[in-house]
C-alpha cells in the first residue's frame, strides 16, 4: 500500500484495529537524511554536507532528546546518547 502525506508528520501514530500491540509511528520529511537505530542501537547517516545540524532523537516512551553537531568537510563523527526511564 502506498500513501502520500501533503505535510511533514513526525511520530504519527498507526495502529492495528485488531491486534493492539501492533503499532507504529511514521515520520514524514522533505530530507533525505535520517536513520533509525538497529537492534544494537547503532546509526549512520551518510552524505550530510558540511555544516552545523541538530539531531533529535525520539523514542516512544522516553521521548525526545536533541544534539547539535557540526561537520566540516570530509569529516565524521560519533555521538553517544543514552534514554533513562
Amino acid at each position: 500500500m502506498e500513501k502520500s502525506f501533503a505535510r511533514e508528520e513526525i511520530m504519527l501514530p498507526v495502529k492495528c484495529n485488531q491486534h493492539p500491540w501492533m503499532r507504529m509511528f511514521i515520520n514524514v520529511t522533505k530530507s533525505p537524511f535520517y536513520a533509525v537505530t538497529g537492534p544494537d542501537g547503532k546509526f549512520e547517516i551518510k552524505g550530510l554536507p558540511p555544516g552545523e545540524y541538530t539531531l533529535a532523537f525520539v523514542h516512544e516512551k522516553l521521548g525526545e532528546q536533541v544534539q547539535k553537531v557540526t561537520l566540516s568537510a570530509k569529516e565524521s563523527k560519533t555521538l553517544d546518547l543514552s534514554f533513562k526511564p
